[in-house]
């Protein structure tokens, strides 16, 4: 009889790491590599967060449950472009509100491009001490590289955070809290329908 007590453990994490054949310049202990990579998740993390939030912000912004068929699986550049145009046209929200939401999308846009080297660049590690980015360009053949450090990815990803409560902030006290609904409402709306369907008395209150 076998003894199954070792097998339901869960793996030790990461379970594809292994230490390298051979001792290279300055390669990260596994430490320093599982807090890279922890705070690399932050920062993903924080950026899914962000999006979601700017969807709700664009929803919010037309002023229609319906514009979040258009927010719909949008890339993060578009639904900040398209937040920026449609602030600077807003004439409902007063030019101090207006300025305060411009700031945050240039906040959250330069957060996006760091967090787009994060995620698409190469990381180099092993033949200098620390953590390097490498990327490539268009057309070149050059490589642009630049050090990469825990608190890099630290402080973009509690930028984005941080961003994502002052968004969501700004929606309600400068749209109110109908308005800050729009981005989910079409799917609450559509649950309700499936529940009545389903159980034609649900929601009605005891005669």
């Amino acid at each position: 009889m076998t003894d199954d007590s070792e097998s339901s453990e869960p793996p030790a994490w990461p379970i594809t790491v292994e230490a390298p054949p051979v001792t290279l310049v300055g390669w990260p202990s596994f430490a320093d590599d599982a807090r890279m990579l922890m705070a690399l998740g932050a920062v993903v993390r924080g950026a899914s967060k962000i999006d979601y939030v700017l969807r709700d912000l664009y929803c919010a912004l037309v002023g229609s449950a319906y514009a979040a068929v258009t927010a719909g699986g949008s890339m993060t550049s578009w639904l900040l472009g398209e937040c920026d145009a449609l602030v600077k046209s807003n004439r409902e929200t007063g030019s101090e509100g207006r300025g305060r939401l411009l700031q945050l999308i240039s906040e959250v846009r330069s957060l996006a491009s760091e967090r787009n080297r994060f995620v698409h660049d190469v990381w180099v590690t092993g033949l200098t001490p620390g953590h390097r980015l490498m990327r490539s360009r268009n057309s070149r053949y050059e490589m642009d590289v630049r050090a990469v450090h825990l608190d890099d990815l630290v402080r973009v990803a509690n930028g984005f955070e941080r961003s994502a409560v002052a968004v969501s902030t700004w929606i309600v006290e400068n749209l109110g809290y109908q308005a800050a609904g729009f981005g989910s409402q079409l799917r609450f709306d559509e649950e309700d329908k499936r529940r009545s369907d389903t159980d034609p008395d649900a929601g009605q209150g005891a005669g």
